[in-house]
């Protein structure tokens, strides 16, 4: 199982998220996939698999990754993490670039 957090600039985590995936690189991918559509409010974010930190990249080296850059699978991953996100009570729930990426995957998804 891994998680990731998702920060604003000052550090506080406003948002938090667990989600399957089948290897790092599949985590990683949707970890950004998430980050990238809650960017209007998180500045950074972090994933974990357990107690191992998995994303040890500069936040500013790490690659963007939209939803459509992905194949389905992805996609619907990630698409189901952000919904979760959307209806929690974190602080990243707002995100209006969240609720416009959803609206953008439900599209393309059916």
């Amino acid at each position: 199982m891994y998680r990731v957090y998702l920060r604003q600039a000052d550090g506080v985590i406003i948002g938090r998220h667990d989600f399957a995936a089948d290897d790092d690189d599949e985590g990683l991918k949707v970890a950004a996939i998430l980050f990238d559509a809650c960017s209007d409010l998180s500045t950074d974010y972090e994933l974990w698999h357990g107690t191992r930190r998995v994303d040890g990249i500069a936040p500013s080296s790490r690659p963007r990754i939209s939803l459509g850059s992905l194949v389905e699978k992805h996609e619907r991953s990630a698409a189901q993490c952000a919904e979760v996100l959307r209806r929690s009570e974190w602080a990243v729930a707002k995100s209006l670039r969240l609720s416009q990426r959803l609206t953008l995957a439900r599209g393309t998804l059916r």
